[in-house]
This record gives C-alpha cells, sequence and structure tokens, in this order.
C-alpha cells in the first residue's frame, strides 16, 4: 500500500472538514508532516500488536562467548544488517539447522518419559531481552535468528522538500487499513472536548478509539494473522509432552 491511498482512506473516514485534510491547490496535503508522525504512530503499535513482519540474521557463535545482544552494529553473516529492530526472538536455530528450545524450564521428566514422535531439537537457549540470546557454555557454531521486526516508519519531511505519496510504501499490509486509520482519528480527535451535555464515552475520541479495537479483533478472528507470538514448545514441555 502506497501513502497515497491510506490518505485518500483516512480522509474519507473522518478528516472530510477536520484542518489535517486540508489540501492546497496543487492537490498537496497542507499538514502531511504531522499525519505522517501519526501514521508512523498507528504502525509501532500495530506491530507491537501483531506478528507483521518476520525477518532473520545469522551469526557465529563462540565458545567464549554465551550472551549476544542483537543490535544493528552487531556483526553477522553473509554481510547483511539487521533491517528493522527486534521486537521479539521467534525462532532460532543451531549449526545442525535444528531448531533450539526457547526459555526451556528445568523440571526434570519421569525417568519414562517418551518424546512425541518428531519432537527432535537442537541445543537449549536462554532469551532474558527481546535481542539478547544465551548459548550454551561452550557452544560453538552458527546459529540462526527469526525475529519479529518492528515496523519501517515513514521518513519525516524537511524543510523545503516535495515528496510523492504514490512513491512512498507503508510498511503494512492492506487489510490494516480501516484499523490504522482509526488509530490515526483517535489521536486527532483526543483533545477534542465533546459537546455540551455529549458523555466522554461517546466522544469522537472514545469512538475511534472503540473502532481501532474492534478492526483489531477482526483481523485476529479472521485468522489472517496472528496476534502477539508465544512459544508453544515450552508449554508442550511444561506438561511433560516433548
Amino acid at each position: 500500500m502506497v501513502l497515497s491511498e491510506l490518505l485518500d482512506t483516512l480522509i474519507l473516514s473522518g478528516l472530510t472538514q477536520h484542518k489535517y485534510g486540508e489540501q492546497d491547490d496543487q492537490g498537496n496535503y497542507k499538514h502531511l508532516d504531522a499525519l505522517i508522525v501519526l501514521i508512523n504512530a498507528g504502525l509501532v503499535d500495530l506491530h507491537k500488536k501483531f506478528v507483521i513482519n518476520k525477518e532473520e540474521v545469522r551469526f557465529m557463535a563462540s565458545a567464549k562467548i554465551n550472551r549476544y545482544q542483537l543490535t544493528p552494529d552487531f556483526i553477522y553473516l553473509d554481510g547483511y544488517p539487521m533491517e528493522s529492530e527486534i521486537i521479539e526472538i521467534l525462532e532460532v536455530y543451531d549449526k545442525d539447522n535444528m531448531k533450539c528450545r526457547i526459555n526451556r524450564t528445568n523440571r526434570k521428566l519421569p525417568e519414562d518419559h517418551v518424546p512425541l514422535l518428531g519432537s527432535n531439537y537442537g541445543i537449549d537457549i536462554f532469551v532474558p531481552s527481546f535481542n539478547v540470546i544465551g548459548t550454551p557454555d561452550g557452544y560453538t557454531g552458527i546459529l540462526k535468528v527469526i525475529y519479529r521486526a518492528g515496523a519501517n516508519k515513514i521518513a519525516r519531511i524537511k524543510a523545503g522538500m516535495n515528496i510523492n505519496p504514490d512513491n512512498i510504501e507503508v510498511d503494512i499490509p492492506e487489510y490494516f487499513t480501516d484499523a490504522l486509520c482509526y488509530y490515526i482519528l483517535a489521536r486527532l480527535f483526543t483533545n477534542i472536548i465533546p459537546d455540551q451535555g455529549l458523555a466522554a464515552a461517546n466522544s469522537p475520541a472514545q469512538m475511534y478509539v472503540q473502532a481501532y479495537d474492534n478492526a483489531c479483533r477482526d483481523i485476529t478472528q479472521s485468522g489472517v494473522i496472528t496476534t502477539v507470538s508465544s512459544n508453544p514448545e515450552q508449554r508442550f514441555y511444561d506438561k511433560g509432552f516433548i
């Protein structure tokens, strides 16, 4: 989805009579930079609610180091830098391309416990923070990390800069358009005092907040995308299944 498409939907959704929907004689939005700020805020919020983008990096683990912080300036294999910030580490694969168990508990299983068929795993790793990986002492080899990536924000408009919204990509699937618009409208109308006698719960801001929540719920119920991730292998292990 390009920025011009999002702006068209946003204006029709609630800004036809709002100053942020004003355009000049050439059809340029007068308050485009302010709208970009709100769009970026909405992108960040939706990327926190949903697993929208997944990316991966690889790095070489050393026997002398057992804690790695995955930052943009960390040295990765293949010369590929981290494209987006890490929100959450989803999966890790060891040098044999075996999936690692993350934050596995130390609970001892019964001696007669039989693992589920096909439940072979690689090394156990520890993830104490959203971008930190802890490895077993002495582990050496490649680790592949699949992570939930943050939003790629739209660049702010600098003085004297002319941009074409038709050429700017918005980093979110089109089925998030309604939710993103409702988020922006809720923020825009936050400081507007309701008319006399209108309950605060029915203010424009609250109505758009409710519309945003409903849109997010509809996306979740549709099954097209998952909400924030979890670690199912850990739950299975805790119950003695693997």
